[in-house]
Protein backbone atom coordinates (compact mmCIF):
# COMPACT_ATOMS: atom_id res chain seq x y z
CA UNK A 1 0.00 0.00 0.00
CA UNK A 2 3.18 2.24 0.62
CA UNK A 3 3.46 1.79 -3.15
CA UNK A 4 0.42 2.76 -4.02
CA UNK A 5 0.03 5.80 -2.41
CA UNK A 6 3.86 6.98 -3.69
CA UNK A 7 2.39 6.27 -6.75
CA UNK A 8 0.09 8.85 -6.43
CA UNK A 9 2.36 11.44 -5.61
CA UNK A 10 2.60 12.57 -9.64
CA UNK A 11 -1.00 13.37 -9.68
CA UNK A 12 -0.61 15.24 -6.89
CA UNK A 13 2.01 17.25 -8.03
CA UNK A 14 0.36 17.56 -11.50
CA UNK A 15 -2.76 18.56 -9.93
CA UNK A 16 -0.79 21.32 -7.83
CA UNK A 17 0.68 22.89 -11.00
CA UNK A 18 -2.83 22.96 -12.46
CA UNK A 19 -4.59 24.44 -9.90
CA UNK A 20 -2.33 27.35 -9.62
CA UNK A 21 -1.79 27.68 -13.04
CA UNK A 22 -6.16 27.71 -12.72
CA UNK A 23 -5.64 30.64 -10.21
CA UNK A 24 -3.52 32.89 -12.29
CA UNK A 25 -5.95 32.48 -15.68
CA UNK A 26 -8.82 33.31 -13.01
CA UNK A 27 -7.08 36.67 -12.10
CA UNK A 28 -6.20 37.51 -15.61
CA UNK A 29 -9.92 36.53 -16.68
CA UNK A 30 -11.43 38.64 -13.29
CA UNK A 31 -8.69 41.09 -14.35
CA UNK A 32 -9.92 41.06 -17.88
CA UNK A 33 -13.80 41.64 -16.77
CA UNK A 34 -14.82 39.14 -19.48
CA UNK A 35 -17.91 37.38 -18.19
CA UNK A 36 -17.10 34.44 -20.38
CA UNK A 37 -13.42 34.06 -19.17
CA UNK A 38 -14.28 34.53 -15.94
CA UNK A 39 -16.65 31.50 -16.34
CA UNK A 40 -14.75 29.24 -17.91
CA UNK A 41 -11.44 29.56 -15.29
CA UNK A 42 -13.69 29.27 -12.96
CA UNK A 43 -14.97 26.40 -13.99
CA UNK A 44 -11.31 24.99 -14.76
CA UNK A 45 -10.55 25.64 -11.53
CA UNK A 46 -13.47 24.05 -9.90
CA UNK A 47 -13.03 20.48 -11.98
CA UNK A 48 -9.45 20.38 -10.67
CA UNK A 49 -10.18 21.21 -7.04
CA UNK A 50 -13.05 18.38 -8.24
CA UNK A 51 -10.36 15.89 -9.39
CA UNK A 52 -8.19 16.92 -6.09
CA UNK A 53 -10.70 16.03 -3.57
CA UNK A 54 -10.70 12.59 -5.67
CA UNK A 55 -7.45 11.72 -4.91
CA UNK A 56 -7.35 13.17 -1.42
CA UNK A 57 -9.69 10.67 -0.67
CA UNK A 58 -7.93 7.94 -2.23
CA UNK A 59 -4.71 8.54 -0.65
CA UNK A 60 -6.82 8.91 2.80
CA UNK A 61 -8.27 5.37 2.16
CA UNK A 62 -4.85 3.65 1.49
CA UNK A 63 -3.48 5.82 4.79
CA UNK A 64 -6.32 4.65 6.69
CA UNK A 65 -5.93 0.60 5.09
CA UNK A 66 -2.13 0.66 5.97
CA UNK A 67 -2.80 1.83 9.39
CA UNK A 68 -5.60 -0.75 9.97
CA UNK A 69 -3.63 -3.26 8.44
CA UNK A 70 -0.44 -2.72 10.85
CA UNK A 71 -2.61 -2.77 13.64
CA UNK A 72 -3.64 -6.00 12.46
CA UNK A 73 -0.38 -7.47 12.31
CA UNK A 74 0.61 -5.94 15.65
CA UNK A 75 -1.81 -7.44 17.04
CA UNK A 76 -1.44 -11.13 15.70
CA UNK A 77 2.12 -10.49 16.95
CA UNK A 78 1.03 -9.95 20.81
CA UNK A 79 -0.88 -13.00 20.34
CA UNK A 80 1.38 -15.22 18.85
CA UNK A 81 3.90 -14.30 21.69
CA UNK A 82 0.89 -14.73 24.32
CA UNK A 83 0.38 -18.39 22.90
CA UNK A 84 4.14 -19.19 23.07
CA UNK A 85 4.04 -18.31 26.84
CA UNK A 86 1.24 -20.01 27.16
CA UNK A 87 3.30 -23.21 25.96
CA UNK A 88 5.66 -23.01 29.15
CA UNK A 89 2.82 -23.62 31.47
CA UNK A 90 2.78 -27.08 30.27
CA UNK A 91 6.07 -27.53 32.26
CA UNK A 92 4.50 -26.09 35.57
CA UNK A 93 6.05 -29.33 37.45
CA UNK A 94 9.55 -28.10 36.82
CA UNK A 95 9.36 -24.45 36.83
CA UNK A 96 7.35 -21.38 37.67
CA UNK A 97 6.56 -19.03 35.03
CA UNK A 98 6.38 -15.16 34.66
CA UNK A 99 7.00 -13.40 31.61
CA UNK A 100 6.12 -10.16 30.28
CA UNK A 101 5.38 -8.82 26.97
CA UNK A 102 5.81 -5.27 25.96
CA UNK A 103 3.91 -4.94 23.01
CA UNK A 104 4.33 -1.10 22.95
CA UNK A 105 2.34 0.42 20.30
CA UNK A 106 1.53 -0.22 16.53
CA UNK A 107 3.56 1.90 14.10
CA UNK A 108 1.37 3.78 11.73
CA UNK A 109 2.37 4.63 8.42
CA UNK A 110 5.46 6.77 8.44
CA UNK A 111 4.54 9.18 5.71
CA UNK A 112 3.59 13.16 5.54
CA UNK A 113 2.11 15.39 3.73
CA UNK A 114 4.15 18.48 1.80
CA UNK A 115 1.63 20.93 2.29
CA UNK A 116 -2.12 21.09 4.58
CA UNK A 117 -3.68 21.58 0.87
CA UNK A 118 -5.96 18.40 -0.27
CA UNK A 119 -4.01 15.53 -2.75
CA UNK A 120 -0.80 16.77 -1.27
CA UNK A 121 2.24 14.81 -2.54
CA UNK A 122 3.56 12.19 0.40
CA UNK A 123 7.33 11.67 1.47
CA UNK A 124 8.50 9.50 3.61
CA UNK A 125 9.35 10.77 7.12
CA UNK A 126 12.85 10.96 8.72
CA UNK A 127 14.06 8.11 10.33
CA UNK A 128 11.52 5.83 8.56
CA UNK A 129 12.98 2.49 9.24
CA UNK A 130 12.64 3.07 12.70
CA UNK A 131 9.06 4.92 12.52
CA UNK A 132 7.56 2.10 10.27
CA UNK A 133 8.75 -0.94 12.46
CA UNK A 134 6.35 -2.98 13.79
CA UNK A 135 8.49 -4.51 16.87
CA UNK A 136 7.80 -6.68 19.97
CA UNK A 137 9.45 -7.00 22.76
CA UNK A 138 9.12 -10.04 25.81
CA UNK A 139 10.82 -11.44 28.64
CA UNK A 140 10.53 -15.02 30.20
CA UNK A 141 11.88 -15.76 33.83
CA UNK A 142 11.35 -19.35 35.08
CA UNK A 143 12.08 -20.33 38.57
CA UNK A 144 12.19 -23.89 39.33
CA UNK A 145 9.30 -25.57 41.43
CA UNK A 146 11.13 -25.40 45.81
CA UNK A 147 10.75 -29.58 45.05
CA UNK A 148 13.86 -29.51 42.04
CA UNK A 149 16.07 -26.71 43.80
CA UNK A 150 17.82 -29.31 45.74
CA UNK A 151 19.14 -30.84 42.39
CA UNK A 152 19.18 -27.86 40.22
CA UNK A 153 19.86 -24.36 40.97
CA UNK A 154 19.25 -21.22 39.65
CA UNK A 155 16.82 -18.96 37.31
CA UNK A 156 16.66 -18.74 34.12
CA UNK A 157 15.76 -15.27 32.14
CA UNK A 158 14.96 -14.54 28.66
CA UNK A 159 14.91 -12.10 26.96
CA UNK A 160 14.20 -11.33 23.64
CA UNK A 161 13.01 -8.60 20.72
CA UNK A 162 12.24 -7.76 17.20
CA UNK A 163 11.21 -5.33 14.42
CA UNK A 164 10.39 -5.40 10.95
CA UNK A 165 10.08 -2.79 9.06
CA UNK A 166 10.20 -2.09 5.14
CA UNK A 167 13.31 -1.03 3.01
CA UNK A 168 13.10 0.59 -0.58
CA UNK A 169 15.32 -2.15 -3.01
CA UNK A 170 14.92 -1.69 -6.76
CA UNK A 171 11.80 0.42 -6.56
CA UNK A 172 10.12 -2.12 -4.95
CA UNK A 173 9.60 -2.16 -0.87
CA UNK A 174 10.70 -5.32 0.78
CA UNK A 175 10.05 -6.21 4.72
CA UNK A 176 13.39 -6.22 6.46
CA UNK A 177 14.00 -7.73 9.69
CA UNK A 178 15.62 -5.48 11.90
CA UNK A 179 17.28 -4.70 15.72
CA UNK A 180 14.03 -3.68 17.79
CA UNK A 181 14.61 -0.37 19.71
CA UNK A 182 15.05 -1.00 23.03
Amino acid sequence: LLAALLKMNPLAKNLQIQKLAAKVNLAKAVASGNPIAITAAETRLLTIQQKQAQLDIRQKQVIVQSNLLLANAHSMGVRELQRSSRELDGYRSLFINSNFIKPGAAPRLAVRPDSTDMAPTYNLEENFEEKQALAHTWQYRLSLQPYWRSFITGNFSFEGSCAVTLKEENSKWIPKIRKAKS
